[in-house]
């Protein structure tokens, strides 16, 4: 058995009771915050997003706390749920404002960047959440023999842009 005690008042446990996880705070819910939660009976995860004060229930057990992901105009993100398929956000309709479901992550991306005219070996690599959609520039240095045997040496910017 299970039980939450919540306020201001002396506790005393049963000789049988513990608590694994110590004392632990209520979480204040805004309209930027919410909590997964997991039913430690059934496995099931919920998201809790109601705006005040939360204490879990009996046999809740919070995952994390979680804040709203802002994808604005100019940015995309991906989702993968359990069964991984991928969905597409973007906030070409305004800014979107949502919370990640249970099961669904936010993919990542490793990118090369090339934002330095001065050529680096290895290329740095940029983690990338949200997908800038406008447009980009990057630069690129090439050093040739031609038939010859001439020295050519070709310099440039190339601006991409995701569509």
């Amino acid at each position: 058995q299970e039980r939450i005690v919540t306020g201001p008042t002396v506790v005393v446990p049963d000789y049988t009771e513990t608590a694994p996880d110590g004392k632990q705070k209520a979480v204040y819910i805004d309209t930027l915050t919410a909590v997964k939660l997991e039913n430690r009976t059934t496995g099931q995860q919920r998201l809790h997003e109601t705006v005040g004060v939360f204490v879990p229930q009996p046999y809740e057990r919070i995952l994390e706390i979680m804040h709203k992901i802002l994808v604005l105009p100019h940015q995309a993100t991906v989702l993968r749920d359990i069964a991984g398929v991928q969905t597409l956000v973007t906030g070409s309709a305004g800014a979107t404002a949502f919370f990640l479901p249970p099961f669904t992550t936010q993919m990542e991306f490793n990118w090369s960047a090339y934002t330095s005219p001065v050529l680096e070996d290895p290329v740095p690599k940029v983690l990338v959440k949200m997908i800038d959609l406008r447009a980009q520039k990057m630069f690129f240095q090439n050093e040739v023999r031609t038939s010859d045997n001439v020295r050519l040496k070709l310099e440039g910017t190339i601006f991409w842009q995701v569509q």
